[in-house]
């Protein structure tokens, strides 16, 4: 994967959270067309880096 598509959804994961509030790894990874385990590395770098927090297993 390169780094151009792992930005954008760097940049579109806390945007649809922000609109949508809680959403699981699943109904992000169907609206953004990659599998759960590519949106769980996302999210776990996201948080790492302060950009989302995990409120009881969903993230925020």
């Amino acid at each position: 994967m390169n780094s151009r598509a792992i930005a954008q959804r760097h940049d579109q994961i806390p945007n649809l959270l922000s609109t949508h509030g809680e959403l699981s790894a699943g109904m992000l990874a169907e609206r953004l067309h990659v599998s759960v385990q590519t949106i769980l590395n996302d999210l776990r770098q996201l948080d790492d880096g302060g950009l989302i927090r995990r409120r009881y297993g969903k993230r925020t």
